[in-house]
């Protein structure tokens, strides 16, 4: 019998039981769950919120130590480093007001070392593409290419695409809803 819920993820349903104290998520695939590869759902709700794609050495901290709270106000990225030295640090129980170490504001997570302003700055997001930039990119490169570029998840380039209202991948080759979008490539069209 297996032990764990069912979560649904932009249309997506998972499987979601505890593993080694941490909620873990599984694909259903045709109603069969895919037990070939996992992803920690704190990592992947961190990423999908903020549209971004972590490299490996960042670790999301749980905030109030919680380890299947995560409500993204509960989740902090922190490279590996500082997350050893913040849990190092936490031995002595030291609770005092803590504050950016790159801006100086003030932070209220109890552990964080950085707000999530500059965090994301540490980790090299910059933001998206101007408008421009990306309807040029989109005629070169497929949105997977786009997104290594910028380090971001192919979710994230497809919300850049609709916030600024350029055609999804679909629309851009006539794929969407019987093509009656033209393509971006298409000088033609009026």
């Amino acid at each position: 019998m297996l032990s764990g819920d069912f979560v649904t993820y932009d249309g997506q349903l998972y499987y979601r039981p505890i593993l080694d104290g941490y909620y873990v998520i599984y694909k259903v695939i045709d109603g069969h769950i895919d037990f070939t590869s996992y992803q920690m759902e704190h990592r992947f709700l961190y990423e999908r919120h903020y549209g971004v794609r972590l490299p490996r050495d960042v670790s999301i901290h749980h905030i109030n130590h919680d380890k299947l709270d995560n409500h993204i106000e509960n989740l902090c990225a922190l490279t590996r480093s500082e997350h050893a030295k913040l849990h190092a640090a936490e031995l002595g129980k030291v609770y005092e007001q803590r504050y950016c170490v790159d801006c100086g504001v003030p932070i209220y997570g109890r552990n964080a070392v950085r707000c999530v302003e500059c965090s994301h700055k540490n980790l090299g997001f910059n933001g998206p593409p101007p408008k421009d930039v990306l309807k040029e990119l989109i005629k070169m490169h497929n949105n997977t290419e786009i997104a290594k570029e910028y380090g971001v998840s192919e979710t994230a380039v497809r919300k850049w695409r609709k916030k600024y209202g350029l055609p999804s991948a679909n629309e851009q080759h006539g794929r969407h809803r019987g093509g009656k979008y033209s393509s971006i490539n298409d000088t033609s069209a009026a």
